[in-house]
């Protein structure tokens, strides 16, 4: 099993297909599944708005849906609204940038977000008839807004990445599923809903 681990103060590893965008900036335009989710970790852990919106599919390409899709697991009896209705890149965006900005205070918890660990481990990834590539992970995230203060989940993450327009691998979708159960407070959707 391939093992990405990032917390947020971690440097990202070197890859070949690895381009930078910006100078210090985390690098967006990869050819490697395994690096599009080290980004995506490494965009949540160092709160890079610029780079999590950049990893995002703007465009739906030739398929009928929009861009980005988010389908949080059904049956979350403590946040309704993630009852496996998928919700697109412009709420995703609202809800990562409040978890990124350090003045945003959540209704939920009464505080601003003061770190964010995130990880990730791929368990399979498969080239579909279409072209788009299916990652199967299991992303781990601790979020903290106090001392002793905060929520951890560990849940099954689908990525599907599509090519853009540039040839860059970008996520057109993320599936949390059910497969291991809950482990810690929340499923991501959950944790994610604490800051809408």
């Amino acid at each position: 099993m391939l093992v990405l681990s990032l917390l947020a103060l971690a440097g990202c590893g070197t890859d070949s297909d690895r381009v930078p965008t910006a100078p210090q900036g985390i690098v967006t335009d990869l050819t490697d599944p395994a690096a599009v989710l080290e980004g995506h970790a490494e965009a949540l852990g160092t709160r890079d708005f610029a780079a999590y919106a950049a990893l995002l599919e703007m465009a739906p390409g030739s398929r009928a849906e929009a861009g980005f899709q988010f389908y949080p697991p059904g049956g979350d009896e403590d946040f309704p609204w993630t009852q496996g209705e998928p919700w697109a890149r412009e709420e995703e965006l609202e809800i990562v940038g409040h978890m990124c900005d350090p003045a945003f205070v959540s209704s939920a918890t009464g505080a601003s977000i003061k770190s964010i660990d995130a990880a990730v481990s791929i368990l399979s990834q498969e080239t579909l008839a279409s072209g788009e590539i299916r990652v199967t992970a299991r992303f781990l995230v601790t979020v903290l807004w106090g001392t002793n203060d905060g929520a951890r989940c560990d849940s099954p993450l689908l990525f599907l990445l599509a090519e853009d327009g540039d040839g860059f691998l970008r996520i057109r979708e993320i599936r949390e599923g059910t497969e291991f159960g809950r482990v810690g407070s929340l499923w991501w959707a959950g944790l994610k809903g604490l800051f809408r």
